[in-house]
């Protein structure tokens, strides 16, 4: 089943409220915690705050894998998607990469809203840039996967290796609204039949949680090889998010042993069970 993510203009230790953060109001909506948060390595404009290295230790610490992606795109502004803008907008993702200490192996993602002129020439050289680079595949490209103006130059490129080895993100279709637990059955848009496989994320609601947040479904594959990785992994999907994640490995040991069947419960419960967990009582 795949992953339950969002993604955010906002930052996601920042506020929506004076004493609300972003990350407590999506686990609030959502009933559980995501275990991926796409986050922008630029300001779009204006429109998104990028990412800094306060919000990755403060990501990470809440066991959540990050999703880097590049919104500076000139493409987005109408300019003409040419080869050289192609390389252009993969060389800068890759140095915000670096500077923020995006480690190798990571899939760097493009966005590409939908009306932007994209063109065959623009994938092969983001591909060409981001294929021989430290980071993931020849990278991903987020849009109306379905539509001509993306699904046609993204086929006419498909001859290509290096295109070949790219990961896609669909914006459509959008169902709407629900939480972590009811996500809709996976059925994202693709360019082709044959190029299903390359869909890997698929946004299906935007704008939601009162505005702050679009909601997306991660391959779990993805998810553990190719996201920047907190360092004891993502927190466990399965539980309730008020289950802390310093608890999570030793409330998983009770429920299989038996121990106990409600993994709800306060500060010292957890704190029991992790002694409990330690001592080797759970088999």
């Amino acid at each position: 089943m795949p992953g339950f993510m969002v993604d955010s203009a906002l930052a996601a230790n920042g506020f929506v409220s004076s004493d609300l953060t972003l990350w407590r109001d999506v686990v609030d909506w959502a009933g559980a915690a995501p275990v991926a948060w796409g986050r922008y390595l630029g300001s779009g404009g204006g429109a998104a705050t990028p990412l800094t290295a306060q919000e990755v230790s403060f990501l990470h610490a809440n066991r959540c894998a990050i999703l880097p992606i590049y919104n500076d795109s000139p493409l987005n502004g109408g300019q003409a998607g040419t080869y050289a803008l192609g390389q252009q907008d993969a060389d800068a993702a890759i140095g915000r990469a670096q500077a923020l200490g995006v480690p190798a192996g990571v899939y760097l993602c493009c966005d590409i809203e939908y009306g932007a002129p994209l063109t065959a020439d623009y994938v092969r050289g983001w591909c060409d840039t981001m294929r021989p680079s430290i980071y993931g595949g020849s990278g991903i490209l987020y849009g109306a996967l379905s539509s001509p103006g993306f699904a046609q130059p993204l086929l006419a490129a498909m001859g290509d290796s290096n295109v070949q080895r790219l990961l896609l993100w669909a914006a459509t279709p959008e169902p709407g609204s629900s939480t972590a637990a009811s996500m809709p059955n996976w059925a994202p848009d693709a360019p082709s039949a044959q190029t299903q496989g390359m869909v890997r994320l698929w946004q299906y609601a935007e704008g939601d949680y009162g505005g702050w947040v679009d909601l997306d479904q991660i391959d779990t594959t993805l998810l553990a090889t190719g996201l920047w990785q907190p360092a004891g992994g993502v927190a466990d999907p399965t539980l309730p998010a008020s289950v802390p994640s310093w608890a999570d490995a030793a409330v998983q040991a009770a429920l299989r042993a038996g121990v106990i069947s409600d993994p709800v419960g306060d500060d010292d419960f957890y704190r029991m069970l992790v002694v409990l967990d330690r001592l080797g009582l759970f088999p």
